[in-house]
């Protein structure tokens, strides 16, 4: 996202690069090509690149969440953004090359990293720094080889909630938090998208990149959604707006862009309701969106599309997932379509933008060259991502479908949607038809409807979207003829978007034209993975009876799970393993809609709530008559069978249905069986599966008399064998399987607990088992051993070959203990196993003897009984087609078999029974022997004698013999079974490894307390590997508790086709005990035991073993009981291992020993969001020495969270608020039980602060048993460095949110460690409070500081953890550079600095200065505010102070308390001095600072006033201050010292700056008194003079300086501005008097003229008023409005008099000279004039009038104008009766453009003339008398004459009013005369009025007398009319 300043600049100029983010860096190599491919035509394009590089180069990084997708690109080798060369790490300069730097040694990075958390695999790889390598705790799902690549000085980072409201161009955070009701708006003031002007140049009108929302949570607010996984799920993506703040003030906010990652629904539902208008309470429009998780389902909102209504819908996704989902492509089709988001475009328009047409939707491309176009089906088109089914009402059922197509065909017209022609409806109604169709196999019927939604998807695509086919990624597949045949004609690109947004709503994200990023994409897919590691056959599916291909199935993907103790296998197919590939544990699998179940595959196979028979359509077959099994629907014919597992079984089945053969009538009677019909797809699939062996299948389905009318299912194969005709029949029945199985099948068994009686599987997944059933099968004749491995389909091995005839002859075994049985489950695969035993042919001894040589041959010298024959093989369904043809897909039976030989042996010389397992391999036998006889004594030794004569291995065995031997303890050793493996791929066959499993029955680990019978059996096993020529034996020897067999074990392990079919091994002990007592062990100290942690259980049932010559180790795991509280925290432990040594030499010597990992968890995090942190690994070891029980672990790299549960459940919340973010790099425990309770504990290790390191300390101490007081401390460690550490990195430490509230200064300024300094850290529960208090007391060379936090214990959400900071400030230096001082030393005793999060109330100050600032020179000083104090009130606010102290009487006193950047003004504050009081401090450095009263004197000094200000980095300190020398006073105007705040730890002279305004000199010495001041500000120099000497006085002042041309020129002149003033007598004549004189002079300085209204305030008039203070007189003449303006260019003079005349006027006259063009010659006056002249004041006189004079000569305008105005002081005769009025005379010379015009008028005009615009228009002359509170009377009158008229006339009013009588008179004339033509109008009338008001009763009642004339004359000729209105009474 590029930031860019269009240029204003003609061609060939560009706009410039402002700020450049990158979001996301995409998926491997080919992300990192077309990113660079795209910086290029950046820099081609724009300015604003590297000036050293002429690059681009990133202002930010934004990885939305940790998905592969999205941060593969960036950090992962070798293929990401950091390891590539042009654009990554450059290891000389140690620098990213798309990244800023500073220019400091070494450099640092300026470029900024955004993500939602820290992401880490393992401190080597991905990892922040080492500063803070807590974050190294916050795992994401990192997919195991990944090659990690980071640099710790690659970027700055920002992670999780810190980022929100973060502007990504600027970098810049709110200036204040959000509350949880803040909107877009409230973000926009907050973080000015304008406000970094100074840093970035001009921004004015630019956007922000806002991040507004992430981790789940909002700017404002945390989003309610139901918590989820951790936080680099796709919820917890950064959600971004691109924002445009109004530039005129009626504009709205403007969203031109969102991107929200991965998130899904319900974060884009929250954000559409958190962006909301204020005023209009609806949300905002975004021109651009993004799709929601590349248009998953999950991830795309459709109440955000409806309130946020895009414009434009953009698409990133490629060719996997299904992205974007036909459904989000379907409703932005019905949106775009509708009233509400179609723009009013009467036409489409292309409003989705894609990189790629959608893969799933088909090649389009001329199969011929020069050919026209066509749709080839896709072969990714399945029903894993596309649900054909969503689309057409009727036929998913969820409800979230439901309301999703109501939701569309809201949208579209309601006339389509009732004739059924809008989409859906044709969807509806196509469906229908498709399944009309007779006998068409519902998989058909589904591919039909694939090919029907995906016609109509190219179509809104093609409608509404771009790209075209032509775009369209094309799968590389060097096998596929058809894909090169396709590469050859159809180009495989992919582009990339260019989007423009702007302020102006018509230009706001215009597309440009795409471009070719790059060619020739390719995407790979995984190669397969076989299931098994047999090689598997794979045939052609078969053929049905009239020889027609099979239809196509649709692929289903997944992994198919059977039972839960079976194994899991996958479609074997080419599309099944990529799917599998691409989806399992792909964090991308898209999630159906609004949560449907993704595991609904095929839709149709939905689960119903039961299985119904339907009637059938064909034949005319009565209604009772069915000829199908179908899933439940809403058909009113059909007759629900069964519940249970029926409908999952049938549901499951490729058709979702079992056709019959034959209708049947239901329910029958008697019980009779359907046949499947010859189509049936089951049917197909069992003719399939024995199609090698000529073997013929029929299934039926066996229906009862009553429910569940399905009985059972049975399959025959007749013609089984080409060598055999047997006709096998098989029944799920339960008694069949009971048989065949040879297991109960009675209600109740364990068989019946896992099938129900239709011989189903009680499973998650549906199975069907059928057991052999010999009375209804023919198998009266034999069959080869060559036959048999043909029908299992498996080679028959060369080796075999050689010792046994492949023609040997095999009967069926129906004996007891025989298995044969068919196990099959539907699904995808069709998963299907079929075992068959047979033995040796009888009475053919020939048989026989053939398979006895055989087992000799591989066996030496032992005996063979009768050999049984296992035959098993395992058949799935796959299919297969080529890319792009799903219409000729091939389907494939893919089979695998094994054989087992069963029989029994006996060693020669032993009379020892085994019974033996021989599987067959294609180069190697495995054998399996157990042996039956469990006490037979002498069975070992006769195995290991000829086991060694075999292998050569004679002795091996001695030592573990004698170790047994030794264990007197040991009851007994039984020899149990071997297994042995042989190679037989050469002649001489050879073993290569066996193993010994015996039971060792111990009488360890029984306590004494039990019976004496009582004993522990456990498993031994010996293993020996064959070990090439000259290595070492390769021999072990270990062991673990005897499992306990129970019943349901056996069955199962019987009914698993994968296992073979021999009993499970259960203990010989009589009375076996399947647990380890730690207290039956032998020499066992009781006690010990007594005092075991109760946490610790001393029962164990998973227990291993290993020997030694000299003990036996015990060894296992198990899990910890809950705790019981002691008077130590609560450890609870993880999972628990121990370990037991018994020696033999020395029974008496017992070691027991634990160990655990102990998992410290943070605290809980609010409902609706994960936790930040993750819990802690802590190995403990838990020991038994010197009669006590102790625990004592280690964990590194935890921070303070983790240590959450170590504190009482009171307390621990509050600890957290205030340590909760601290690092602890390592943490060692020590922790005492006591009568098995934790009794003591204490902690020690390190903390880090930045790289400060500290010496924990963390004990607890104990009372009344139970938890007491704790103490937690640490110190400064001795392996600190003096490297400088920032303020602001140290308290990061401790919450990192401090970085963002403290201030700058504070966090930049920096302090060194030494060994004499002093870090003290202390967290303890206060007792005066009771809250919890966090400190840290620090002494690092000169300076001092602290840090404090309160936390509220228990917490209170109302009252926030308070913090404090606070150091004091180093003595001023003396400076010795003061004019009339010889040196200023420090006026004050001691200045403090503090920071306060929130209000500090009096209680809090009072338990601080008590328990932590306990010397009174270091405690907290306020000022007590006015009024009562008690301990809740506030007395030291919100903000940063600096704290001005005095002492008296060696006690502090704040004399200032200046708080700066707070959250609220502090009231009034009053000192506590007697000298003084203050009105309180400001808040904010705007108004002015602080002041505070103060008297010191100090030599000739005294200050009497002190202040603070803060502005700009810098700190004021001002004096009001005075020297006096002798008689003469001096006066500092401005006087005070600033220095820089980062410089208060430690002053140097330099640092300080004095200042002084100006000097001024007094002398007062009667008769003579004189004053002076020069005062510079900037460049100017401003001074005056005032010199008494009674009767004079003289005053002079003036302004000389430099200042900057405004002008386009530039530069700087030169102004002068002087005035000067004598008062006096001067000259006396006989009428008249002159008593001052005064004049002015500017050179440079442009003099504004006044205006007539306001000619008495011109200065030069209004200085006659005598001001001792010049500047105070100079300062009048430049204030608002400004008289006398420094201005390049104008000159002017001024000089007046002060004149009396006659007695009574008084004349200030000033005559102006402007030679700033041409000549102005301007005289000013103010006329005054008293009657009479003696009266002492105004109420004494009775007449005063006073007007303002001015006459104007302006030769370049060519006017001549004198005007006058009475000012409001006039009046006559009393001062009630004001005057008003003035005049004008004006004349217009040539050229003004009024040439010879002139006026004359006292008054103004008649109200029928309208004057020209250029004539004055004086007010009316006249009076206006209230002259009692009865009489008022009020006139007015007028005279004007022009070149062309003349006019006159007056008004006199008069009004009394007394209670209910009134009168009033009224008399006006007026005239106006025209002289060419002539012509004239006049008007003369009165009008008298009496009236009076009766109140009677309730009656009113008003009497009225009037009388009125008036006469209207004109002319020529003379006319006119008179009025008269008379009334006597009305």
């Amino acid at each position: 996202m590029l930031l860019v300043q269009k240029s204003t600049a003609p061609a060939p100029a560009k706009d410039e690069i402002k700020s450049a983010v990158l979001i996301d860096g995409g998926y491997g190599e080919k992300s990192v090509s077309r990113l660079i491919n795209t910086m290029v035509d950046i820099e081609n394009t724009f300015a604003g690149l590297d000036p050293t590089t002429n690059k681009l180069k990133f202002d930010a990084v934004s990885i939305s969440h940790w998905d592969m997708d999205h941060y593969y690109g960036f950090c992962v080798r070798p293929y990401g953004f950091l390891s590539d060369p042009r654009i990554g790490w450059d290891a000389k300069t140690q620098q990213c090359n798309a990244f800023k730097y500073d220019n400091s040694t070494p450099r640092k990075p300026l470029t900024r990293f955004y993500a939602q958390e820290w992401a880490v695999n393992n401190d080597s790889n991905l990892r922040m720094n080492k500063k803070n390598p807590t974050m190294l705790d916050l795992q994401v799902k990192i997919p195991a080889g990944t090659d990690w690549v980071w640099y710790d000085n690659a970027l700055l980072f920002t992670a999780g909630t810190p980022l929100l409201g973060v502007n990504l161009f600027s970098g810049f955070t709110p200036t204040s938090a959000a509350s949880n009701s803040e909107t877009l708006d409230t973000l926009i003031s907050t973080n000015d998208p304008w406000r970094d002007t100074a840093i970035k140049g001009d921004r004015i009108n630019a956007p922000g990149l806002y991040a507004v929302g992430v981790d789940r949570q909002l700017w404002g607010g945390p989003i309610s959604v139901v918590p989820g996984p951790a936080t680099s799920s796709n919820a917890g993506s950064i959600l971004l707006l691109l924002v445009w703040k109004p530039i005129a003030s009626t504009d709205p906010i403007r969203v031109s862009f969102y991107s929200g990652g991965d998130a899904e629904w319900e974060q884009e539902d929250a954000l559409a309701a958190w962006l909301v208008n204020p005023a209009t309470k609806t949300p905002y429009t975004i021109k651009a969106v993004k799709a929601g998780h590349h248009g998953s389902r999950s991830g795309t909102s459709i109440n955000f599309i409806q309130k946020v209504k895009p414009d434009h819908y953009l698409v990133s996704s490629g060719t996997k997932h299904g992205h974007p989902v036909p459904e989000v492509v379907w409703y932005l089709d019905a949106w775009f379509s509708s009233a509400a988001g179609s723009l009013g475009l009467t036409s489409p328009s292309t409003r989705i933008h894609g990189v790629c047409f959608p893969y799933y939707l088909g090649l389009v491309a001329p199969l011929t060259p020069g050919g026209s176009p066509d749709y080839v089906n896709a072969r990714y088109f399945n029903d894993s991502y596309v649900y054909a089914d969503a689309f057409a009402k009727g036929i998913r059922t969820k409800p979230a479908w439901i309301n999703y197509l109501d939701e569309v065909q809201k949208l579209y017209p309601v006339t389509d949607v009732q004739n059924k022609v809008d989409p859906i409806g044709r969807a509806t109604t196509a469906y229908a038809d498709l399944g009309s169709i007779p006998k068409t196999p519902p998989k058909d019927v589904k591919h039909a409807r694939v090919q029907w939604v995906a016609s109509e998807l190219r179509t809104m695509w093609e409608k509404w979207a771009e790209p075209n086919y032509g775009f369209y990624p094309v799968s590389y597949d060097p096998d596929a003829e058809y894909i090169a045949k396709v590469n050859a004609l159809v180009k495989d690109v992919m582009q990339y978007m260019k989007v423009t947004f702007s302020y102006t709503a018509a230009d706001d994200a215009v597309f440009l034209p795409k471009a070719v990023l790059f060619e020739g994409l390719s995407l790979k897919s995984p190669g397969s993975t076989p299931s098994k590691k047999k090689k598997r056959k794979r045939k052609k599916f078969s053929l049905l009876a009239d020889g027609e291909p099979k239809l196509n199935v649709t692929l289903r993907s997944g992994r198919i799970v059977t039972a839960n103790w079976f194994e899991s296998v996958f479609p074997e197919t080419y599309e099944a393993r990529v799917l599998a590939l691409e989806t399992v544990g792909d964090p991308d699998f898209p999630d159906p809609l609004e949560n449907e179940d993704s595991s609904e595959i095929p839709p149709s196979a939905s689960k119903a709530s039961s299985v119904i028979l339907s009637t059938g359509a064909v034949g005319g077959f009565p209604s009772s008559k069915f000829e199908s099994i179908l899933p439940a629907g809403s058909d009113s014919s059909q007759l629900v069978l069964s519940t249970g597992n029926m409908n999952d079984f049938v549901t499951s089945l490729h058709d979702s249905s079992l056709t019959l053969a034959l209708p049947v009538n239901v329910p029958v009677d008697p019980v009779q069986p359907a046949t499947l019909a010859v189509n049936d797809d089951l049917q197909t699939w069992w003719n399939s599966v024995f199609t090698v062996s000529g073997a013929t299948a029929s299934m039926q389905v066996i229906f009862s008399t009553a429910e569940p009318y399905v009985d059972s299912f049975q399959l025959e194969l007749t013609e089984f064998t080409p060598s055999a005709s047997w006709t096998l029949a098989y029944s799920s029945a339960p008694s069949a399987l009971g048989t065949a199985f040879d297991v109960d099948s009675s209600s109740g068994s364990p068989m019946m607990r896992l099938i129900d009686p239709q011989g189903l599987f009680n499973a998650a997944s549906p199975g069907l088992l059928l057991g052999f059933q010999g009375s209804k099968s023919v198998t009266n004749t034999n069959v080869t051993l060559s036959d048999l491995f043909i029908t299992i389909e498996l080679d028959f091995p060369n080796w075999l070959s050689l010792v046994l005839s492949p023609s040997t002859s095999m009967a069926l075994d129906q004996d007891p203990g025989s298995v044969n049985g068919i196990w099959f489950y539907p699904g995808p695969n069709y998963a299907t196993t079929f075992r068959i035993q047979t033995r040796a042919a009888e009475p053919d001894s020939n048989v026989a003897l053939s398979l006895l040589t055989f087992l000799a041959t591989l066996l030496p010298d032992c005996n063979c009984s009768a050999v049984r024959v296992l035959a098993t093989k395992t058949s799935t369904y796959s299919r297969e087609s080529e890319p792009g043809d799903t219409q000729n897909a091939s389907e494939y039976t893919c089979s695998s078999g094994d054989v087992c030989l069963m029989t029994t042996i006996q060693f020669k010389g032993s009379s020892s029974s085994w019974d033996i397992f021989l599987t067959i391999e294609e180069t190697s036998v495995s054998a399996l022997l157990q042996l039956q006889d469990v006490g037979s004594g002498s069975a070992l030794q006769d195995f290991l004698k000829w086991i060694g004569d075999r292998t050569g291995t004679q002795g091996v065995f001695d030592p573990f013999s004698r170790i047994l031997q030794n264990a007197s303890s040991t009851s007994e050793l039984s020899l149990r079974q071997v297994s042995l493996s042989v190679d037989t791929s050469s002649a001489d066959y050879k073993f290569t490894s066996f193993s010994i499993e015996f039971e060792a029955d111990l009488d360890w680990g029984v306590p004494s307390d039990e019976s004496a019978d009582k004993r522990v059996p456990v498993g031994l096993v010996f293993s020996w590997i064959a070990s090439a020529p000259g290595q070492p034996l390769r021999v072990n020897f270990q062991g673990q508790m005897f499992p306990q067999v129970t019943d349901d074990m056996n069955v199962q392990n019987r009914l698993n086709p994968d296992n073979i079919p021999l009993t499970l091994l259960k203990p010989s002990a009589s009375n076996p005990r399947y647990s380890f007592s730690l207290l039956g062990l032998p020499s066992i100290d009781q006690d010990m035991m007594k005092k075991v942690p109760n946490s610790i259980p001393t029962e164990v049932s998973n227990v291993s073993f290993s020997l030694s010559p000299a003990s036996i180790q015990f060894s296992g795991v198990m899990t910890p009981r809950p705790p019981l509280p002691g008077t130590a925290p609560v450890i609870s432990l993880g999972e628990l291992s121990f370990s037991v040594i018994y020696n033999y030499v020395d029974p008496k010597s017992l070691s027991v020993g634990f160990s655990a990992s102990v998992y410290l968890q943070p605290r809980p995090p609010p409902s609706s969001q994960a936790s930040a942190v993750v819990a802690t690994k802590l190995s403990v070891a838990i020991n038994y020495i010197n009669g006590t029980w102790s625990l004592q672990g280690q964990s590194n790299d935890l921070s303070m969270a983790c240590l959450y549960s170590l504190f009482s459940s009171s307390e621990n919340e509050a600890v957290m608020n205030v340590m909760e973010e601290i690092n602890v790099p390592s943490f060692i425990i020590n922790y005492e039980f006591a009568a098995g309770l934790g009794s003591a504990f204490s902690a020690t290790g390190t903390m880090l602060l930045d790289d400060v390191e500290l010496y924990l300390n963390f004990n607890y101490g104990s009372s009344n048993n139970s938890p007491s007081s704790w103490t937690f401390e640490a110190d400064l460690s001795e392996t600190n460095n003096s490297t400088a550490i920032k303020f602001g990195d140290f308290l990061a430490g401790i919450a990192s949110d401090l970085s963002l509230q403290l201030p700058t200064f504070v966090k930049e300024m920096s302090f060194s460690i030494s060994s004499a300094d002093t870090i003290k850290l202390k967290c303890y529960k206060s007792a005066t409070s009771g809250n919890v208090l966090f400190s840290i007391v620090a002494s690092v060379g000169d300076f001092e500081f602290s840090f404090v936090q309160i936390s509220p214990s228990p917490p209170n959400p109302s009252i926030p953890t308070k913090r404090l900071l606070k150091f004091t400030m180093d003595r001023l230096p003396e400076i010795d550079s003061v004019p009339l001082l010889a040196k200023l030393a420090q006026p004050f005793d001691q200045m403090d600095f503090l920071w306060v999060s929130v209000d500090l109330t009096q209680s809090d100050v009072t338990v601080l200065n008590s328990e932590v600032y306990t010397d009174v020179h270091d405690q907290l000083i306020f000022k007590t505010p006015p009024g009562s104090v008690s301990g809740t009130t506030p007395v030291i606010f919100a903000g940063c102070h600096f704290v001005v102290i005095i002492e008296e009487s060696n006690v502090p006193t704040a004399i200032i308390d200046y708080c700066f950047d707070g959250q609220h003004d502090p009231p009034p504050q009053v000192s506590a001095l007697s000298v003084s009081a203050d009105p309180g401090p400001p808040s904010n450095p705007s108004n002015g600072g602080a002041t505070g009263v103060m008297t010191k004197t100090v030599g000739p000094l005294t200050v009497s006033a002190i202040g603070l200000k803060y502005q700009d980095g810098d700190l004021q300190i001002s004096f009001d201050a005075k020297v006096q020398i002798g008689p003469v006073s001096g006066i500092l105007n401005g006087f005070g010292v600033q220095f820089p705040v980062s410089k208060i730890q430690k002053f140097n002279l330099t640092d300080l700056s004095v200042l002084i305004d100006g000097i001024g000199l007094a002398l007062d010495q009667p008769p003579v008194v004189i004053s002076g001041m020069l005062v510079k500000s900037a460049d100017i120099y401003k001074g005056g003079i005032v010199v008494e000497v009674d009767p004079y006085t003289f005053m002079a002042g003036g302004l000389y300086g430099t200042v900057p041309n405004p002008g386009p020129a530039g530069g700087t002149f030169k102004t002068i501005f002087i005035f000067a003033q004598l008062d006096g007598p001067l000259v006396e004549l006989e009428f008249a008097s002159i008593s001052g004189i005064t004049g002015g002079f500017g050179y440079n300085s442009a003099m504004t003229l006044p205006t007539v209204t306001n000619v008495t305030q011109f200065p030069f008039l209004e200085s006659a008023t005598f001001d001792p203070n010049p500047l105070q007189v100079l300062n009048g003449f430049l204030k608002d409005p400004s008289w006398f303006i420094p201005t390049d260019g104008p000159i002017w003079f001024a000089a007046g008099l002060d004149i009396s005349a006659f007695q009574a006027l008084s004349i200030q006259a000033v005559v102006a000279v402007d030679l700033t063009v041409d000549v102005v010659f301007a005289v000013f006056a103010d006329c005054v004039a008293k009657i009479p002249e003696a009266a002492s004041n105004d109420a004494e006189l009775f007449a005063l009038v006073d007007m303002g004079l001015l006459a104007v000569v302006d030769y370049a305008k060519g006017i001549f104008h004198v005007e006058g105005q009475l000012t409001p002081r006039s009046f006559i005769l009393d001062r009630s009766c004001h005057l008003t009025g003035g005049f004008a005379m004006c004349y217009w010379y040539e050229g003004s453009g009024h040439d010879g015009d002139w006026v004359f008028t006292i008054g103004g005009y008649h109200s029928a003339f309208t004057p020209p615009s250029h004539y004055p228009v004086p007010p009316r002359v006249g009076i206006s008398w209230q002259y009692d509170s009865n009489i008022s009377i009020t006139g007015e009158a007028f005279f004007a004459v022009t070149p062309k008229v003349c006019m006159g006339g007056g008004r006199l009013n008069l009004t009394y009013q007394n209670g209910a009588l009134s009168a009033y008179f009224n008399a006006y004339a007026d005239f106006l005369i025209n002289y060419r033509p002539f012509s004239f109008i006049g008007e003369i009338g009165v009008d008298i009025g009496v009236s009076y008001t009766l109140h009677v009763w309730f009656v009113t009642h008003r009497f009225n007398v009037h009388f009125g004339a008036s006469l209207h004359l004109h002319g020529p000729p003379v006319a006119g009319y008179a009025h008269v209105d008379w009334s006597i009474i009305s």
